[in-house]
């Protein structure tokens, strides 16, 4: 049984599907379900070539996958982030690690 509420909508003039995972963040089951949930929704994307994007944001579910999915440009991502952004002021702890 899905404890959490999950809210799909597409984008047909580009292609791209939208999925909100709505969670109360203070249960441990439903954070747990959520997880799961967006470590699965990301294979079929890579098994035919694509990839999860955060389009409004990277965000903390798909941080987990960019390594993966991205390989070696993420070391890239990372040092014009310090090189833009020394202090780590903006997003600290998002997207990569600086």
């Amino acid at each position: 049984m899905h404890r959490c509420r999950y809210r799909f909508s597409a984008t047909s003039a580009d292609g791209n599907f939208h999925c909100e995972i709505l969670i109360r963040p203070d249960d441990a089951a439903e954070l747990e379900e959520a997880r799961r949930f967006n470590e699965r929704r990301g294979q079929p994307c890579a098994r035919h070539g694509g990839n999860l994007h955060g389009e409004h944001g990277i965000g903390f579910g798909k941080m987990r996958s960019l390594r993966k999915e991205l390989g070696e440009a993420v070391d890239l991502m990372a040092s014009l982030k310090r090189a833009v952004d020394p202090e780590n002021l903006m997003n600290p702890g998002k997207v990569v690690d600086t």
